[in-house]
């Protein structure tokens, strides 16, 4: 029924049956949202509600019963384990550190890039956590047993993972070596697949597109140039740079309510619908305070105004 392009044929679907419809792909009940406004419900509106991921086979096995990151429910259990590795693991800080080990698993990756086996996957995947299993508890026990040679204000994610477990102090839930194990599985599934997969298919549609890919290619050469480094040394700068640009202009400016109306004019009626929105737009006006001048002529080129 979906043939080739399933998406293609989801959305004749929805122009017959609506925005909002179930269908059930073999054994699996699926609700297919067509329409911004539909999405709005689920993504914005009642986001906690379908919040967590449905239960599958391949977390089962590769998750650890799904006591990951990626695949636990959402509540208290993984709000722990996304600060835990927001404020260990995904610092800028510590992003930066491991620059030089990312650049040497890159250049072993494609080296050792190959075609997948065939058939068997519940099989390949259980096989698959044995291998990872036996491979994450040798650095489990290398932590625990001291022999990485980490000082302590150098400790890696795994170490201060396996402190926690044993102090967990100021965490709702107790860690064991199962969690650990989940956790560090969805980190390294994330890294590999999220932003890969993106540029896999972007690279794919330049490919299919070829005029598209000259625009790339004559935009990289007009900005970039030949001749260049391939990493700007001052990118850092530039970036503090354009935040601080941001933040001048947050203080040169008023918000005000156009057309002189005041707070109490404003009218907050909702319009009855699946979503509530409010009957007229709510707007503010940003006003340059006094004090302030600018001069923006010839800031920008036309091809960006």
């Amino acid at each position: 029924m979906l043939g080739d392009i399933p998406h293609h044929s989801l959305n004749k679907l929805s122009q017959k049956y609506g925005p909002i419809m179930q269908l059930r792909l073999g054994l699996v009940p699926t609700v297919v949202v067509s329409t911004s406004e539909a999405a709005e419900l689920f993504l914005k509106t009642h986001d906690i509600n379908f919040a967590s991921r449905p239960k599958i086979l391949a977390s089962e096995y590769l998750s650890y019963g799904s006591r990951g990151v990626g695949f636990s429910e959402y509540g208290p259990y993984w709000r722990s384990l996304r600060k835990l590795c927001t404020i260990y693991l995904l610092s800028i800080s510590k992003i930066e550190s491991f620059r030089p080990l990312r650049k040497e698993e890159v250049r072993n990756f494609i080296k050792r890039v190959g075609a997948a086996e065939g058939e068997g996957l519940t099989r390949r995947m259980k096989d698959a956590n044995k291998t990872m299993d036996n491979f994450l508890e040798k650095i489990i026990d290398e932590h625990e047993q001291g022999t990485t040679g980490e000082q302590e204000h150098h400790k890696d994610f795994i170490a201060i993972l396996l402190s926690l477990m044993k102090s967990n102090d100021g965490y709702e839930v107790k860690l064991d070596k199962t969690n650990i194990k989940a956790i560090i599985v969805d980190m390294l599934g994330a890294a590999m697949d999220t932003s890969a997969t993106t540029i896999d298919w972007a690279l794919a549609e330049l490919l299919r597109h070829p005029h598209i890919m000259e625009k790339v290619q004559d935009e990289l050469v007009n900005l970039v140039g030949l001749d260049r480094r391939r990493k700007c040394p001052g990118i850092e700068m530039g970036l503090k740079a354009v935040q601080l640009v941001l933040a001048q202009f947050v203080h040169c400016f008023d918000l005000e309510l156009p057309h002189g109306m005041s707070p109490k004019d404003i009218d907050m009626k909702e319009s009855f619908g699946i979503v509530v929105p409010r009957v007229p737009t709510l707007e503010l006006m940003s006003n340059l305070m006094k004090g302030y001048a600018f001069n923006l002529s010839g800031c920008f080129g036309s091809r960006h105004s």
